[in-house]
């Protein structure tokens, strides 16, 4: 209502105060346009700060909302998609607060004024309404079309760029290879392709983008002269003023202004309406609890384990993972899964552990289909080691406590029997040191390898659980991993049963 407010009294400044030749009128209305211009800009910053409060706390929701997805879907599908996918989920709340906190969200703010602009105009100049109404008519029609035409060219744009992404990342991952190979003249002569394409679809888009903005700005500049022109008509008949005539020009300015910044953003806001559509395809994912209706009591004794037939077949394979596995393992045992490599073992650890959901076939804990155990509960439960080294990156003593009581001693006795004393001592805080300051770039380094291995080993050195599950516990690169692990299973031995994915050597 203030932005309204100063078109008109533009109006009355020069119909009654210049034209009317009142100049004592000026100081009253200078005093009420300083007024005015001061509440105008107020607003404004109450609306910029709303917007960016509305912008961060949408993010926040969305991205909580998504991570504890994340976390309580099924492990399966999260595990098939890719880091960079699950990334790209997680930005989807960038996206919109970056919509509702920049120069969109304001435009998007001032649309419901636009017909009380219109109302306005249709005041001062009658029929000359029609030109802000056909300038919006044509705002939509070539957004329309440049919406149709973008989609094309960005999804060819994003084809290009993944393609020429895949080659760099492929130059990363074998940079060694390719230096001590004579492949390099091909594979450079395919990422020119790759190149080339990319950078020219890119051109074309911002080609496109730039050819419609110019079409939007054309379309605000000839409103202004069409205005301008029947505007003078008007006053020669003495329908408008001259005061009319320029507060018409600047309420137009008010309506053709968010329109062109409508239309110049109508592929961001199309990509924001598929950014929706994302976040709620996400979120209506069933997480794991959807299909348990009981959690039995997990007792913090060794359990009783039986395995009837399990099967478990993967998509895209001939072959089943696991075909008929039928065993029971009674409480205190420990058990070695051997076998070739891709024969089942860490599928049938996954099984076991509810990572992986049964097929078909039942696996029972203490008598109980594993089923009717909350997933996130039993896995709590129990230890589970992948194949990989894998180290949430908080300190050391929050990694080794994990909720329970243990003393620094016991952990520090712990790393040391697992090989870090050294390690361990040349940390200046401790079990203090905070992971993420101390690993390397990439988790398969060398280094962060054998750092990973160890807290691990260690981590199952001292701490306690009823069930123990170790996939391929030996560390190949640690001549001491054997002996210490035949300690560990001493140690264990009686109380608690351990299945492992590797035979113990003799």
């Amino acid at each position: 209502m203030f932005a309204l407010a100063i078109p008109f009294i533009t109006m009355s400044i020069y119909d009654h105060v210049i034209g009317g030749d009142a100049a004592h009128e000026l100081t009253g209305i200078a005093i009420g346009a300083t007024l005015l211009f001061a509440l105008l800009w107020l607003l404004r910053v109450i609306r910029s700060q709303t917007l960016a409060t509305v912008a961060n706390r949408i993010s926040r929701e969305i991205s909580d909302a998504l991570v504890k997805k994340l976390l309580t879907e099924s492990y399966q599908v999260s595990k098939n998609t890719t880091q960079q996918t699950q990334v790209n989920q997680l930005n989807f709340s960038q996206r919109i607060a970056g919509v509702l906190s920049g120069p969109l969200g304001n435009t998007l703010f001032d649309i419901p004024f636009v017909l009380v602009f219109l109302i306005a105009i249709g005041a001062l100049g009658g029929w000359l309404v029609l030109v802000p109404i056909i300038s919006l008519c044509l705002y939509y029609l070539v957004a329309k079309r440049s919406i149709k035409h973008s989609a094309v060219r960005a999804n060819q744009s994003t084809v290009a760029g993944a393609n020429r992404q895949t080659l760099i990342a492929e130059l990363s991952g074998q940079l060694g290879f390719m230096r001590s190979s004579r492949m390099i003249d091909g594979w450079l002569s395919k990422f020119d392709k790759a190149n080339h394409l990319a950078s020219t679809n890119s051109f074309k888009q911002s080609l496109h983008q730039a050819k419609y903005t110019s079409i939007y700005y054309a379309i605000g500049i000839l409103s202004t002269i069409a205005v301008i022109g029947l505007g003078i008509e008007l006053i020669f008949t003495n329908i408008m003023s001259a005061g009319g005539l320029i507060a018409t020009m600047m309420l137009i300015s008010r309506i053709t202004g968010p329109a062109q910044t409508l239309a110049n953003n109508a592929s961001r806001l199309q990509q924001l309406k598929q950014t929706e559509l994302q976040i709620n395809r996400t979120l209506s994912i069933n997480s794991e609890e959807s299909y348990r209706y009981h959690h039995h009591t997990l007792e913090q004794s060794p359990p009783r384990i039986e395995l009837d037939q399990v099967t478990l077949r993967y998509a895209k394979q001939a072959k089943p993972a696991l075909s008929g596995v039928s065993a029971i393992i009674e409480p205190g045992e420990i058990i070695a899964i051997t076998g070739p490599s891709n024969s089942g073992k860490t599928s049938l650890i996954d099984t076991i552990a509810s990572f992986q959901p049964v097929q078909n076939g039942v696996v029972n804990i203490n008598g109980i289909n594993l089923n009717q155990y909350a997933p996130h509960l039993y896995r709590h439960w129990l230890f589970y080691q992948a194949a990989h080294p894998q180290v949430l990156l908080t300190s050391i003593r929050d990694w080794f406590s994990d909720k329970q009581d243990i003393d620094d001693q016991h952990i520090t006795s712990a790393i040391e029997r697992a090989g870090g004393k050294e390690w361990l001592a040349s940390l200046d805080k401790g079990l203090d040191s905070n992971l993420a300051d101390l690993w390397p770039d990439s988790m398969y380094d060398l280094l962060s390898r054998f750092e990973a291995r160890m807290l691990i080993t260690a981590k199952a050195l001292a701490t306690h659980y009823p069930l123990y599950l170790l996939d391929s516990p030996l560390q190949d690169s640690a001549p001491n991993s054997v002996a210490l692990f035949r300690e560990f299973l001493n140690e264990k031995r009686g109380s608690l049963p351990s299945f492992s994915a590797r035979k113990i050597p003799s």
